[in-house]
């Protein structure tokens, strides 16, 4: 039977890969979604469907962590049972609202210029919720977020609506009614994927949801491993700065990173490396890499003696690469990226045993 993580990177690929074809060819196109034969359609939605029930949308915000905010529906459409829905959700990309959305679990993204563009557009942030209750439990998935020009918020809310409608078939052909077999098609259908027949009755929305969950959850527990990481590397900064002023006189900080921390862990998040960079009094670089060792019970800072302390010959701002190239040593053309997180266990095994560490006589005591 495939592992939950096998079902993730197929859906993954799946949909990163698909393509909005309506959206895109009908903004393309500069055609008038609002045109006459579009106003029965919206009319019809915004009479059968004029509630927006703010629990939920609440309820909504905790559970997918602030990546689609309850203020920011303005439609909300649901089964005869109430048992799933759809969610239409849209603010000013220039609005303070913006702000309150978390964007970073990796959502896709989707940017159209619909007809000309002119200096009273709106850009609009559109995005919707998908929600369904499956085993005694709600299971929501935001989808991708779309970013496009309008000429008001009133235009952009109905460009959303009718263009996501129209591509999932909402309506029965052109008429404004609704198609009842919605309900059972798009996410809300079972599983079309390879591994149909071992899991041939969970529906596509519940594994996208439990997909979006564990992003989620591995996100928020990097970011308390990383937390805790830079606290103790500010620690032991600050003790080798008390000792020698001169030659750890202050701190790199890279053209792209938003403070000095720099971390590197292994999949179970109990080794971190730690590479120190700092300029002495005569602005020479340097680099010196640190190793933590975390346990339920102790946290230990280590020196890693595979790489003694050096000298960095590097362009001002680019010392961070020396890191880059003292891995590959190890992991052949390894790069950075966006994620501190290296999962070959084979480096952290092979590397950071007791013949290649020793305690650091720096460590670290909170307070």
């Amino acid at each position: 039977m495939l592992k939950l993580t096998d079902i993730i990177m197929t859906i993954q690929k799946k949909f990163l890969a698909f393509p909005i074809l309506i959206f895109i060819s009908i903004i393309g196109s500069g055609q008038n979604p609002l045109a006459t034969k579009w106003e029965q359609h919206i009319t019809y939605v915004k009479t059968q469907y004029h509630d927006l029930p703010k629990q939920k949308l609440d309820s909504i915000t905790i559970f997918l962590d602030s990546t689609a905010i309850g203020t920011q529906c303005y439609q909300f459409i649901t089964n005869p049972v109430k048992t799933k829905f759809i969610a239409f959700y849209l603010t000013d990309r220039n609005s303070s609202s913006f702000d309150l959305i978390k964007r970073e679990y990796g959502g896709t993204y989707r940017s159209f210029t619909w007809g000309e563009m002119k200096e009273t557009q709106i850009e609009a942030f559109a995005y919707t919720v998908i929600g369904m209750y499956y085993g005694n439990r709600w299971y929501y998935d935001v989808g991708e977020y779309v970013e496009f020009y309008a000429d008001n918020k009133q235009e952009a809310e109905n460009i959303f609506l009718i263009r996501t409608l129209t591509e999932m078939n909402f309506f029965i052909g052109k008429n404004p009614k609704e198609n009842k077999k919605f309900w059972i098609k798009n996410d809300f259908a079972k599983n079309t994927y390879p591994y149909k027949k071992d899991y041939p009755n969970i529906p596509e929305v519940v594994i996208k949801a439990s997909m979006n969950q564990e992003v989620h959850d591995n996100y928020n527990q990097n970011k308390k491993l990383e937390k805790i990481s830079c606290l103790i590397s500010a620690s032991l900064w600050s003790d080798l700065h008390n000792l020698d002023s001169t030659k750890y006189h202050s701190r790199y900080k890279g053209r792209y990173m938003d403070n000095y921390c720099l971390t590197l862990y292994n999949s179970d998040r109990n080794i971190v490396l730690l590479p120190i960079i700092y300029y002495d009094a005569f602005a020479k670089a340097h680099l010196s890499y640190y190793v933590l060792k975390l346990s339920s019970s102790d946290t230990i800072l280590y020196n890693w003696k595979l790489f003694p302390e050096k000298v960095i010959n590097r362009n001002k701002g680019e010392e961070g690469l020396e890191v880059v190239y003292d891995i590959r040593n190890f992991i052949k053309n390894w790069g950075w990226g966006t994620v501190n997180m290296i999962g070959a266990n084979k480096f952290w095994e092979d590397n950071f045993t007791i013949k290649d560490t020793e305690v650091s006589k720096f460590q670290y005591h909170s307070h």
